[in-house]
């Protein structure tokens, strides 16, 4: 019979750390009646000391199969974990199988149908609606200054004293002091979500008034100088790809770079993609072990 070695280092007092062969164990309590927890599970130590006499028994199985047995006698448990674990491997499912999302490229526009989009865009009124100017915010009224006879009972007008009298007029002033300062924090919340309002919209204004603009120049131009102008168009392409990519399905937010270089019939992407470590590794499951 071999020896196994055997080493235990105190932590705390009634907490031991227990190394046998390179298995780290803890054991929590004092010597006759302690839980040890490790690899092999989590065990009850009974015992009295001197006499030779000690009881050891398995915790974490007992657990677990409580803990099965309820999944096996309660169908509603059961179905709420299924359908918890088909959620789950849906969208791990997802990620895994994105490739299979890939259109066919001859299924893709072709080249005449975009000369001929971007023909009729060409010598098409602009139909972009204007931004719509946000509205200036309704304003909370501020509240008016107590008066000295504000909430005063109807008997206090004849029998209140002047110290109660001032504690009551002290009370209405410190509450409309608190409500003036409320409001006015609330009326510069709206005055200041109106401005980032005003400012988007006058940035969205100025890029609409220069899109119509610059479309009212294109109209100007000959339909055969539109052709020869289709072909080196890098933003007409660039746009009409960005609208493709909004309309991709994908498992996760995604950042996509791109740029078209008509005069090469080529296009420069770049995907920021998931990192491996960031992939599905698991699956997802109930166990099917039924008990009686």
């Amino acid at each position: 019979m071999g020896f196994r070695f055997r080493k235990s280092i105190n932590i705390i007092p009634g907490v031991r750390l227990n190394l046998s062969n390179g298995a780290p164990s803890l054991s929590v309590g004092p010597r006759g009646a302690s839980v040890s927890f490790g690899s092999r599970g989590t065990y009850a130590n009974l015992g009295l000391p001197g006499t030779g006499l000690s009881y050891r028994t398995r915790l974490d199985r007992a657990a677990r199969s409580r803990g099965e047995n309820r999944t096996a006698t309660d169908p509603g448990l059961r179905q709420a974990l299924e359908q918890k674990a088909a959620e789950l491997m849906s969208a791990v499912t997802a990620i895994r199988n994105i490739h299979e999302l890939t259109p066919d490229p001859k299924t893709g526009i072709s080249w005449a149908e975009l000369e001929a989009v971007y023909l009729h865009n060409r010598t098409s009124p602009f139909q972009v609606p204007a931004p719509v100017r946000p509205e200036k915010p309704d304003y909370l009224v501020l509240p008016e200054k107590p008066a000295e006879s504000e909430g005063i009972s109807f008997l206090g007008k004849w029998f209140e004293s002047e110290s109660a009298k001032a504690e009551r007029h002290a009370e209405n002033l410190r509450r409309w002091q608190q409500e003036l300062i409320d409001v006015e924090r609330e009326n510069t919340l709206r005055q200041h979500r109106y401005q980032q309002q005003r400012t988007a919209w006058a940035e969205q204004y100025a890029n609409w008034k220069f899109e119509a603009e610059e479309h009212e120049k294109r109209l100007a131009t000959a339909q055969a100088d539109a052709r020869q102008q289709f072909r080196t168009d890098a933003a007409f392409f660039e746009s009409y790809l960005a609208g493709v990519l909004a309309e991709t399905e994908w498992p996760r937010e995604t950042l996509v770079a791109f740029e078209v270089k008509p005069e090469l019939s080529a296009v420069l992407l770049d995907v920021d993609l998931a990192e491996i470590e960031d992939f599905p590794d698991k699956i997802y499951g109930v166990n099917a072990r039924e008990r009686s």
